[in-house]
């Protein structure tokens, strides 16, 4: 069972904004070898936190208008959504090592409704640095 969806471009709006949980969009292109070295570990960690994340991939060779609009300039990109914003980004240069425990403190801030109480929107804690989707750097870094 493939737990990474492909989304054209035409859905990613509605998608992002219906999701039931956040959305980490994985953008990428065919011809780029991080990027398929990257596609086994997002499909081992969409497993992992199946319910409380859905990973999706775009391609940016099938749908340059995400890449304009998240202001893309290199790949891969990963992005974080929840309710249809942006609240995370970072660069596919990041180990799954790395990546994986920053992600699970994103995604206990932005817990569900009955986990968080009324906090749906709120900002990250301080033990990352998320940076906006429309920086050139997509990478968020640990803060000590």
């Amino acid at each position: 069972m493939k737990n990474v969806i492909e989304i054209s471009g035409a859905q990613f709006g509605r998608e992002m904004r219906t999701a039931a949980q956040p959305v980490l969009v994985h953008f990428y292109t065919s011809w780029s070898g991080s990027c398929r070295i990257l596609a086994p570990a997002l499909e081992t960690l969409a497993g992992e936190l199946a319910g409380e994340l859905n990973i999706r991939q775009a391609n940016l060779d099938a749908h340059p208008e995400l890449a304009r609009r998240y202001h893309l300039t290199e790949v891969p990109a990963l992005i974080l959504f929840d309710n249809g914003v942006p609240i995370a980004a970072f660069d596919g240069s990041i180990s799954p090592r790395e990546f994986k425990p920053q992600l699970q403190g994103l995604l206990a801030d932005y817990a569900p409704p009955h986990a968080r109480g009324n906090r749906r929107g709120a900002r990250p804690s301080a033990r990352t640095n998320c940076k906006p989707a429309s920086r050139t750097s997509h990478q968020t870094k640990q803060t000590n």
